[in-house]
């Protein structure tokens, strides 16, 4: 599951003439795209219907362009996708390399304490894991740094805010999440872009769209894809290869992450301490395809409490829940194991509300036809 290479883009067409599901939402959706309709619209040119995009507030990340939310609402891959880049696994200890051995020359001299630093400021990837790989002692000391550096790739949105925004959004009404200090960063970039109009200054909608980095398989690939990388650099470097050799398992070892069950996820709001638990969802709903999919049971119910808009038009014919004005837009998330969550609330005695019947409930209304 950890070391997946890239992400598909193969499409799935449903049953029925209402309902059209994509994998290839936002992820293999080109920037281009997203960019000609911000200058269509920015010039009066706007095509009929409202366009969404997920964005992650903190690390200024655009997730996916979902297009009308007739659409990009329903895509599977997309919804394990937000799943996948909101769980976090965590280190697991290595079984080939035991033991700690002193070193009496070069990087072996210094303090463990040191050598922490020099990892952290090897900015490529590949780059950290050759010196990990350098010796035992080495391994040792930089496992747990490597296997923190493969989680942040894996799951770049855990614990930051998250909000699926509709392009007609106004800036004086948008949730408490989008806070006074992101909005103030608007006029600085406007001054200077060759469509501002002081009569019809920027949304926050299109200042994110332009400003934040896309996710793309390219970068978040790297996770799948260290093992090649660092084979390939080494081999250009005449390192020869032995793929039964200690070396090489070690290698394998220190790339592959903690496995998880996923029956045992649980989608957690930090913000407002509420949870639905995966396996319980799944058993709940109505829909077929999200109850033998739990991964995409809670892609789909973190997307229909994301979204924000000013304008209620969401290209499907019923809303009984008003999916524009989201009640979790802005919140931070997180997915875990279920063990690991009720550890957490055991220790530090916070309650935590469980809202499994409700968001199904909700889900449902859009996605059961």
């Amino acid at each position: 599951m950890i070391l997946e290479s890239g992400f598909k883009s193969d499409v799935k067409s449903a049953s029925t003439n209402t309902r059209t599901t994509t994998r290839a939402w936002g992820l293999s959706t080109s920037t281009s795209h997203r960019v000609s309709r911000f200058i269509n619209f920015r010039k009066g040119i706007s095509s009929m219907g409202q366009y969404w995009t997920i964005f992650d507030l903190d690390n200024r990340i655009s997730l996916a362009w979902l297009g009308k939310l007739a659409e990009g609402l329903y895509a599977e891959y997309g919804c394990k996708s937000l799943i996948r880049f909101t769980l976090r696994p965590r280190p697991k200890n290595s079984s080939l390399v035991v033991g700690y051995l002193c070193g009496t020359k070069g990087l072996l001299k210094l303090p463990p304490e040191l050598v922490y630093m020099i990892l952290e400021l090897l900015d490529h990837f590949p780059d950290a894991l050759a010196l990990v790989m350098t010796n035992k002692m080495l391994y040792n000391l930089g496992f747990t740094h490597i296997q923190q550096r493969l989680i942040k790739l894996q799951s770049p949105c855990a614990g930051s805010r998250l909000i699926c925004l509709g392009d007609y959004s106004k800036n004086h009404d948008l949730p408490d999440a989008i806070t006074k200090e992101d909005l103030e960063e608007i006029p600085i970039w406007q001054k200077d872009h060759p469509n501002f109009s002081q009569e019809d200054p920027f949304s926050y909608y299109a200042y994110a769209s332009e400003t934040f980095s896309d996710v793309s398989p390219d970068s978040y690939s790297r996770c799948a894809s260290s093992f090649v990388m660092v084979r390939f650099e080494w081999r250009e470097r005449g390192k020869d290869y032995d793929s039964k050799g200690p070396w090489y398992k070690a290698l394998e070892d220190i790339l592959k992450l903690e496995t998880l069950n996923e029956e045992d996820l649980v989608l957690c709001n930090l913000t407002k301490r509420e949870y639905a638990d995966g396996a319980k969802a799944a058993r709940r709903t109505k829909d077929e395809d999200l109850a033998c999919n739990i991964s995409y049971m809670l892609g789909a119910i973190l997307k229909c409490r994301l979204c924000w808009s000013s304008d209620s038009s969401i290209s499907i014919s019923k809303d009984p829940y008003n999916i524009s004005r989201g009640v979790w837009a802005g919140d931070r998330f997180e997915v875990t194991t279920k063990d690991r969550f009720m550890a957490s609330i055991e220790k530090t005695q916070q309650e935590w509300k469980d809202v499994t019947e409700e968001v199904v409930k909700e889900a449902d209304a859009y996605w059961v036809w």
